[in-house]
């Protein structure tokens, strides 16, 4: 059982860089108003570059939210990982910060969306009331 334990505690520590990672681009990429293919391009040959911002970034300047990975189905998971994680006493601070994130992106009516569609709710965080 303790391997078992041991094998979800490193997944959800993966999943946890990777939703952190994924966030830190999603909020890298500019709001419509600048020159996204051009920011897309200097960010993704960089030292900042992923997978991310080189495959999700094209399609979010085009406003192509379709889905290749479900809000909906990544909110499960997480919530399975945070609670896994609960049980084992394992804090994972960025996967919960993400979680909420994503979470409000489902409040905001984006659950059939691709994971992309993250921006939509940190572009509404950045824009002047």
């Amino acid at each position: 059982m303790a391997d078992v334990y041991s094998r979800i505690a490193a997944r959800a520590r993966e999943l946890e860089a990777d939703t952190a990672r994924f966030l830190c681009d999603m909020v890298r990429v500019p709001s419509f108003s600048t020159k996204e293919k051009e920011v897309i391009e200097v960010i993704g040959k960089g030292a900042a570059s992923s997978w991310a911002i080189n495959h999700l970034g094209p399609r979010i300047v085009r406003g192509d939210f379709a889905p290749g990975f479900y809000i909906r189905h990544f909110v499960k998971d997480m919530g399975i990982a945070l609670l896994e994680a609960g049980k084992m006493k394992l804090s994972l601070p960025g996967l919960a910060l993400v979680n909420q994130f994503y979470t409000a992106a489902m409040a905001e009516g984006l659950e059939m969306n691709g994971t992309q569609a993250l921006y939509r709710v940190l572009d509404g965080l950045n824009r002047p009331v």
